[in-house]
């Protein structure tokens, strides 16, 4: 009998979010268990990823969002010949996120907020309808030139490759100034 044996190996497809761990646990039949274990881009190119083989058990971390491929070979029982097989590893984008605080200022004067964030390249800013408004010089937003009012300024991140942009909706509120009167050289009659 010329026919090859060949042991058999199957995996389970691996989702996960960015900055977390999945794993899968290969199932194996006629080997010894398994090896060269790979993680491959879209091209099939080994990537760098943090791959730890406990027994049959996959973990995969270290990777960026996007989709690939995990690929491992039997080690084949005797007188049986490897075989490969192949899963898809998809990595979530997350949120990025956000933080910045309400603005309150008195009418002719300004208010800012300084805006921090992570998973992001920068953030944009908006008042509708006030453009003319805004300044922004790094973290920092500026309001001024605005009606006694409240106002709502949407602040949202420019999400990088591996997030999600958000957006927070903050409030600005304008008070009314105090008016004062003053009067020199009063003179009362009675």
């Amino acid at each position: 009998n010329n026919l090859a044996k060949i042991s058999t190996i199957s995996l389970t497809d691996i989702v996960f979010d960015y900055g977390a761990s999945g794993s899968t646990t290969a199932l194996i039949a006629n080997a010894a268990g398994i090896t060269d274990v790979k993680v491959l881009d879209k091209l099939k190119n080994p990537v760098n990823a943090t791959v730890s083989v406990n027994g049959l058990k996959i973990t995969v971390s270290g990777l960026d969002a996007g989709a690939y491929t995990l690929s491992a070979t039997t080690v084949p029982a005797t007188d049986y010949e490897a075989s490969t097989a192949t899963a898809s590893i998809t990595v979530n984008r997350v949120d990025s996120t956000l933080n910045a605080d309400n603005i309150a200022f008195v009418y002719g004067q300004s208010g800012s907020t300084t805006v921090s964030y992570t998973g992001a390249d920068d953030v944009s800013a908006v008042i509708a309808g006030h453009a003319d408004s805004l300044t922004k010089e790094g973290n920092v937003i500026t309001v001024s030139n605005l009606d006694a009012g409240v106002y709502v300024l949407t602040v949202a991140t420019i999400a990088d490759a591996n997030h999600n942009s958000i957006s927070r909706d903050l409030t600005v509120n304008v008070s009314k100034a105090q008016s004062t009167l003053s009067v020199d050289n009063i003179t009362f009659i009675i």
